[in-house]
């Protein structure tokens, strides 16, 4: 029989292979995705999102999750193009590119903490240009030297190739490392209203920009920069994690829109495109993190400021305290000494047995987890009832398991505090709050005991007070009262600090409720929680809360500002101006913009491949010009001597209207287009093409083709082969091989890729 021993190591063998086996899959998903959109080389895409995933991996897991990057980009490469030695260089290079990022990363970065400050964030770029050399040059290399690449194309594809997996690292890491992190914050019902309007801005200022829906998006305005506010918005008002979703969500849409001729980044191929986009938004995304985590940074600033305010408040406290103490003793010398004989005579000894903890005097602080119980309208009862009140209160908190077990282990603090009771625990935070559920489900047996409870988590320090007794001092106390007084009959209020912790703990969430800021004695502003649930805590918010009567020191003069619904309305006012001022401006541009002509002449090499139209009495056939145009494109698109444009930006141009070859040609930046015509008759099928200089508006060559429908791909591969010859394009062997279109016999394969 195995032991335990083997039987752990074999779990830890199994969890560890199936992180890889996911990982693995990931990553060639990713890839496969990525590579659709490699244009100028089949394995060179200027968006890559496994590098990102990659990365993070490492800096999560480890470098162990190298077998997994390893096995998914082998997978990518093999099944793309080259060779199996030219998809392990590759691959090699993908896998070292990782785990570089991630040792740089570690080592000079903060790790998986690197977005929490801004100079983390400019070292991870830092870190991403640096490491993202290695695949490019590996992977370039090894395809110019198999002859899988042109020499003469070193330096786009390595170009390509690099800025894809250096933008892969800036956008998908930060994602996937901050999305894989537990958030600690909960949003309230305002700020989910404020993020969903920030989405339904992105969203509309993307459509404007990238969608094609207005004309100037099709021209070359600078209108990228209506983004800046919106991601200066996100920084200010939400963290890193909001941050870095948004640049996510923001970079797909440019992504979709260039690819589909959109946006100010269109340029003459879709690789250039695509690279100038992807410039833009390594650059946007690292100004975003960085800010955010500026503000991330100034808001701990902040909190550790509030935190030392309340302990130099309590240290005046204390100081006050032990002052009046001693001037009282002073005028009194012999009260210690008969308080301390009262003492003995009426305090039983205290058994081995005794859960309570009595510790002495001990001026270290440590943390504890604090419940403090107060009953509403105590000082209206009658001397008989709260005796009762107290007798019967004791008795619930102490049948709670809760107390049992931290009074079993000594791990628990009790204190009487006026109309209630303090109890500390120091071993989980969620010790208090589960009593406090408990006390609540006790107190619906007892209706006429109304309490109200306050939790917190902070420094205390254990002090004997002038009989002798076990005290406690520190901001921890102090805190936790001024969240109970926040609340009403039947609250259950916690601090943020509290309900970070228990938020990390799905079966709290539900039961967390956000208040928002609530400000306090001396200016303190705590973040408040509300637990309640069927059966427990109190739906209602506190009075104080929703009044928000906050007291404030009449020695200080406050400004005076707008209320909050007038503040929110001018934000709202001066967005919407915003945007009419933009649409007016882009209107007047559009309407007073003159034509721009390139400011360098195109390459005598480059040809547009224009929609072909279709004339066949059949509408239905259709299709067929469609797949004619496509075809021509994708094996002219395998000649590395000639500049081809995309499909995407030539189908702006349709058939069947009015065209002005100059203009187009001026537009695309090339010299030549080609255009022609499809007629299909049962399985007969006519094609005219001709290619055309846009610098002279001058046919250099025209051909028509009348053959069988089963010729259609050799009639492709001889329009590739005269338009090259043509243009005098350098082919080679494999380039020549790779266009040859044998003919065929059977009309259903026609049909089939039609």
């Amino acid at each position: 029989m195995p032991s335990k021993g083997s039987w752990a190591k074999q779990s830890r063998r199994f969890s560890g292979l199936l992180l890889i086996g996911i990982l693995a899959v990931i990553y060639f998903t990713a890839g496969k995705l990525g590579l659709m959109l490699a244009s100028l080389h089949a394995s060179a895409s200027p968006v890559w999102p496994p590098t990102g995933i990659a990365l993070a991996a490492a800096l999560l897991f480890g470098y162990r999750v190298w077998p997994a990057i390893f096995v998914g980009a082998f997978l990518v490469n093999v099944t793309t193009t080259g060779d199996v030695a030219t998809s392990f260089a590759i691959t090699t290079g993908n896998t070292l590119e990782a785990l570089a990022g991630a040792w740089l990363v570690n080592r000079f970065a903060g790790g998986t903490n690197v977005f929490d400050r801004p100079q983390g964030v400019f070292k991870f770029a830092l870190a991403a240009g640096i490491s993202t050399i290695i695949s490019p040059a590996f992977g370039v290399t090894s395809l110019a030297l198999a002859s899988f690449a042109d020499w003469a194309n070193y330096g786009a594809i390595w170009l390509t190739w690099w800025l894809g997996d250096a933008t892969g690292d800036l956008v998908f890491a930060p994602l996937v490392l901050l999305w894989s992190v537990a958030s600690k914050r909960r949003w309230n019902k305002k700020e989910a209203t404020e993020v969903g309007a920030l989405l339904l801005l992105l969203v509309l200022l993307s459509g404007v920009v990238f969608g094609g829906w207005p004309a100037v998006s099709t021209r070359n305005y600078p209108i990228v920069l209506i983004f800046g506010p919106v991601v200066i918005w996100t920084a200010f008002r939400f963290r890193q994690r909001e941050t870095a979703t948004g640049i996510f969500i923001l970079s797909a849409i440019a992504v979709w829109g260039t690819v589909h001729g959109f946006g100010p980044f269109v340029r003459g191929t879709e690789n250039q495109s695509l690279l100038a986009l992807q410039w833009w938004t390594a650059v946007l995304s690292i100004t975003a993190m960085a800010l955010s985590a500026g503000m991330a940074e100034r808001r701990r600033v902040e909190e550790e400021l509030r935190q030392q305010k309340v302990v130099l408040e309590t240290a005046n406290t204390t100081k006050d305290h032990f002052l009046a103490m001693v001037s009282h003793e002073l005028r009194t010398p012999l009260t210690p000494v008969i308080s301390a004989l009262e003492s003995l005579e009426s305090e039983p000894v205290q058994t081995e047995g005794d859960g309570s903890v009595e510790p002495k005097s001990d001026l270290k602080a440590e943390i504890a987890h604090i419940l403090l119980i107060d009953v509403a309208g105590y000082s209206k009862l009658s001397n008989n009832e709260q005796i009762e009140l107290v007798q019967q209160l004791n008795q619930i908190v102490r049948s709670t398991e809760c107390f049992r077990t931290a009074a079993a282990a000594g791990k628990l603090i009790r204190l009487p505090m006026g109309d209630g009771m303090a109890l500390l625990f120091f071993r989980s935070p969620e010790e208090p709050v589960r009593c406090a559920q408990e006390i609540s489900e006790a107190l619906l047996a007892h209706p006429r005991i109304h309490l109200r409870m306050g939790v917190h988590s902070g420094p205390v320090n254990r002090v004997a007070d002038i009989n002798g007794k076990t005290n406690i001092a520190g901001s921890g106390i102090n805190v936790a009262q001024r969240v109970l007084d926040c609340g009403d009959a039947g609250h259950i209020l916690l601090s943020a600090d509290i309900a970070e912790d228990l938020a990390e703990h799905g079966h709290w969430q539900p039961r967390l409720h956000d208040l928002g800021e609530c400000e306090v004695k001396h200016g303190l502003r705590l973040h408040l929680f509300n637990l309640y649930k069927d059966g427990f805590g109190n739906p209602q918010t506190p009075g104080k809360v929703k009044q928000r009567t906050w007291k404030q020191e009449s020695d200080i003069v406050h400004p005076v500002s707008l209320p909050r619904r007038r503040r929110s309305m001018a934000v709202l006012a001066l967005v919407v101006a915003a945007l009419a001022m933009v649409i007016s401006s882009l209107t007047f541009l559009q309407q007073v913009s003159l034509r721009m002509t390139p400011s360098t002449p195109p390459r005598e090499k480059s040809v547009a491949v224009l929609p072909f139209e279709n004339l066949s009495t059949q509408k239905e056939n259709a299709h067929f010009a469609d797949g004619m145009q496509d075809e021509i494109l994708t094996l002219l698109a395998k000649i590395a001597d000639l500049k081809i444009i995309s499909r995407i930006s030539a189908m702006h141009y349709k058939s069947g209207v009015a065209r002005d070859l100059r203009e187009i040609g001026q537009q695309l930046g090339v010299a030549h287009v080609v255009t022609g015509t499809v007629q299909r008759s049962g399985n007969n099928v006519r094609v005219n093409a001709q290619l055309v200089d846009v610098r002279t508006n001058r046919a250099v060559w025209a051909q028509t083709y009348d053959r069988d429908l089963v010729d259609l791909f050799a009639i492709e591969s001889e329009i590739a082969k005269a338009i090259a010859e043509q243009l005098q394009a350098k082919l080679l062997p494999r380039e020549e091989n790779a266009i040859e279109r044998p003919p065929t016999s059977d009309i259903s394969a026609v049909n089939r890729r039609w």
